[in-house]
């Protein structure tokens, strides 16, 4: 008989998950455009409206939420790779970015 023609899954622990999760994000600071605005939305499950949202920018990360057309940002980190003057500069870059929609900052990291 012949065998199904779907890949085999490879099994991994939770551990290996997050070890790769964490090579592939110290890969993306390393290799990132000085200057540039990146961002991760993630979709909440339970409330169809609202996303978690991370912006990057030189060694920054700013993070919070977007419900409706609001967009929160509360949570903050400097990775080994920014700098604490960084913060403004990267909040401007997320307003600059929004400039044109719809979407309203509220900027709770004041």
């Amino acid at each position: 008989m012949p065998k199904d023609n779907k890949k085999e899954q490879a099994k991994i622990s939770i551990k290996e998950a997050f070890e790769e999760f964490a090579r592939k994000e110290i890969e993306f600071y390393q290799s990132a455009e000085k200057d540039k605005l990146y961002n991760r939305i993630l979709p909440n499950i339970k409330e169809k409206d609202t996303a978690n949202v991370d912006f990057y920018w030189n060694g920054v990360i700013l993070g919070g939420y977007i419900h409706d057309k609001d967009l929160v940002l509360n949570k903050m980190r400097i990775t080994k790779y920014g700098k604490e003057e960084e913060i403004p500069r990267a909040i401007e870059a997320i307003e600059k970015a929004l400039e044109g929609s719809e979407i309203v900052l509220d900027n709770q990291l004041k």
